[in-house]
């Protein structure tokens, strides 16, 4: 959710934290939970594009993620994460990007032999070709020439004549040629023609126009030496007013489709094979019928496809199809037969590929497939210790940045500017290191302290590069490239609340924002819910002479004012308590050359609270029920992927409790996980 308008100062009809339910005691836990205590959830939940990525790079082997996924049409946030199983549908254009990156894939894995030898390990190849080499035509020594010289990144032929590529091949199969080439024209429009050969044998004419692009060409070629031609044929030259030129780049020479060698597998090779992969592709075992149908496919693809190679055609149709299937494109839950409370478990795939994708962002890896095949996550017991082992493991960085980057809407801060006469330090480097400082933080106080929400909001010191320290005031590293930890002034910094990205961020390009800031806290640090401002209201006033920031605000929108439902006890003593950090987060202690009042109060669930200036704000608030309470339901919300209710008030207290008394990030995950609100299901009721 991106920040509230400045505008945010009517009298709104406000939900007030009198109206709120008190959170559950610390201490206290709920009864057993049963079906009718639980939370109603989906039953299936469409992968975000970050999981898609990293779930098709497993699934494939594949080095690293296609990245396929960047061109398709945006996730959706619901309430305030990009996960919620509510909110992610498959749209007709979502459908279409879905199946061209399947074809894409599909396409991929049985044009490399490597791929294929890792994706289909049931149909061992001999005889293939891996071959792939690019010849800088303007440098390599073997390239021989007609006419021309070096011109920039390639070779200039100046006029009609050809360059020669030598190459040796490995052995007979199918090979793409391609050149990348550009030209000029001769002031009449008409641009260079190619031709792109090998041994004499055409592989086609192209006219290039005045951009780079890639021109290809398939042949079937033995192995042995051959020589790729590119032959220059529309030369023109009008002396003083214009020359056409074609400038060769490079040329690349590569094995095509058919470059995997001969197969010697059939039907009972081709069903192995379905049930390996597609066990591992719909994140459970296939069954009998499913099999069937996907080797029906696999049987129909040689004649559909016709390339020769008929094993090949059949593991790219059916990659291709299990790639667009619901089982793979959606995390689903199955199971159906509650147990005597009411509730659905889980089955200890349905549990494995929860796990996964809340924790590494994927699907699951051979191991944990192999601990859900043994039963080994059927107990509270059993995920928890899976769940902290697979915390233990890199990939589980994936689910603390994305998780916190949502939390703390790290995005925003691509959007920090500041004016360059009130701020001439700022640069339009300052917007990433901005966020690379809430990242490293987060990292510190997780990974390397294995501290909890009161450390995230009470730590007292940040990580810096030279530019930050700066703002800081402290001493730091000597360039921008390097980081380290800083130590920050006693009395004036605490946790991210008081940290330049939060508060640059929540600020406007000359002044902080106490609007900003305060609805931040409240949504995403106490869980007070603000409701959007009206459409009518009139913006804040232009600061006046001598007027500081807070009397502006306090205006037009405190006591005695339209906005007092809202702003006065609500939105606006959060941000009066950060009234000491300036635009850019630099600490001030005079605001319009009056000294700066940070002191204000706000009721909390066990009565109102006051404070003196940011630091015992964040310090009151980091060591609150309140924020443990918020802080627990918002991971329960990301690792559940659907929107808390009142029904996980009693499971979550007993987290909350534990974050409160000093349970560290990790512990706050894990409780979550193995709670019955993970591990079960309460179907939805249609109305």
């Amino acid at each position: 959710m991106r920040p509230l308008p400045l505008l945010l100062i009517a009298a709104i009809a406000c939900k007030g934290k009198e109206d709120a339910e008190p959170p559950v005691p610390p201490g206290e836990t709920g009864a057993e939970a049963t079906g009718d205590s639980m939370a109603a959830s989906p039953r299936i939940y469409r992968l975000t594009h970050d999981q898609w990525d990293r779930m098709t790079a497993d699934l494939l082997r594949l080095d690293a993620p296609s990245g396929l996924s960047a061109s398709f049409i945006g996730d959706t946030l619901h309430d305030g994460f990009a996960n919620n199983g509510d909110a992610m549908l498959v749209s007709p254009e979502l459908f279409r990007d879905y199946q061209r990156a399947a074809e894409t894939l599909g396409a991929q894995v049985v044009a490399d032999p490597d791929l294929y030898a890792r994706v289909v390990p049931q149909d061992p190849r001999e005889g293939g070709v891996a071959f792939d080499t690019t010849v800088e035509v303007e440098s390599d020594p073997s390239v021989t020439h007609e006419v021309g010289d070096v011109s920039g990144p390639g070779w200039m032929l100046w006029s009609d004549g050809s360059l020669y590529v030598p190459v040796t091949l490995p052995t007979r199969t199918s090979y793409r040629i391609t050149a990348r080439m550009s030209s000029s024209d001769c002031a009449d429009g008409v641009f260079g023609d190619a031709e792109l050969s090998v041994d004499g044998i055409s592989l086609g004419t192209f006219t290039t126009t005045a951009t780079y692009a890639d021109y290809s060409g398939e042949i079937e070629l033995g192995s042995g030496p051959h020589t790729v031609a590119v032959t220059f044929l529309n030369d023109c030259w009008i002396e003083g007013v214009a020359d056409r030129n074609l400038i060769v780049d490079w040329v690349r020479i590569e094995g095509a489709e058919g470059a995997l060698g001969a197969s010697t597998s059939g039907e009972p090779q081709a069903r192995a094979w379905i049930q390996d992969f597609g066990g591992r592709a719909y994140r459970r075992p296939l069954t009998s019928a499913e099999v069937d149908g996907w080797y029906t496919l696999f049987a129909a693809a040689p004649a559909l496809t016709g390339s020769g190679d008929d094993f090949a055609d059949g593991v790219r149709f059916v990659v291709t199809g299990m790639l667009q299937s619901p089982h793979t494109l959606y995390r689903i839950e199955a199971s159906e037969t509650p147990d005597a409370t009411g509730r659905i478990p889980l089955d200890d795939y349905e549990v494995a590929s929860k796990l996964s994708f809340a924790l590494w962002g994927t699907m699951p890896d051979d191991a944990l497939f192999a601990v859900a095949a043994a039963g080994g996550l059927s107990t509270a017991e059993d995920v928890g210790r899976v769940a902290r082992e697979m915390l233990e493991d890199p990939r589980a960085d994936v689910a603390i940045d994305d998780f916190h980057a949502q939390l703390l809407q790290l995005d925003l801060t691509a959007n920090i500017f500041k004016d360059e006469d009130d701020f001439p330090q700022f640069t339009s480097e300052y917007p990433g290191f901005m966020r690379q400082e809430a990242e490293r933080f987060v990292d510190a106080v997780v990974w390397e302290d294995r501290g909890g929400l009161s450390e995230l909001l009470g730590a007292e010191f940040t990580v810096v590069n030279r530019s930050l320290a700066a703002v800081y005031g402290v001493p730091g590293p000597a360039t921008d490239d390097a980081w380290a930890r800083a130590t920050l002034p006693s009395g004036e910094r605490s946790g991210i609340l008081t940290q330049s990205w939060f508060l640059a961020t929540h600020a406007d390009s000359t002044t902080p924002s106490i609007i900003h800031r305060g609805v931040f806290i409240n949504e995403n640090v106490l869980c007070v819910g603000i409701p959007a401002p009206p459409p009518d209201v009139t913006p804040l006033p232009a600061p006046s002479t001598g007027e500081t920031n807070r009397e502006r605000v306090e205006a037009h929108t405190g006591e005695g004012t339209c906005g007092e439902v809202c702003h006065a006890t609500i939105i606006n003593p959060p941000g009066y308590a950060l009234e000491h950090y300036d635009a850019l987060g630099q600490w001030r202690a005079t605001d319009n050359g009056q000294p700066v009042d940070a002191a204000s109060s706000y009721a909390l669930s066990d009565g109102e609270r006051s404070w003196v200036d940011g630091v015992a704000f964040a310090k009151l608030i980091a060591g609150h029920a309140d924020a443990h309470a918020c802080y627990s339901t918002k991971w329960l919300s990301y690792l559940l992927g659907r929107t808390s209710a009142e029904e996980d008030d009693a499971l979550l207290a007993p987290v909350a409790a534990a974050s409160l008394g000093g349970s560290s990030v990790l512990d706050v995950v894990t409780s979550v996980v193995q709670s019955d609100a993970f591990r079960y299901r309460v179907d939805e009721v249609a109305p």
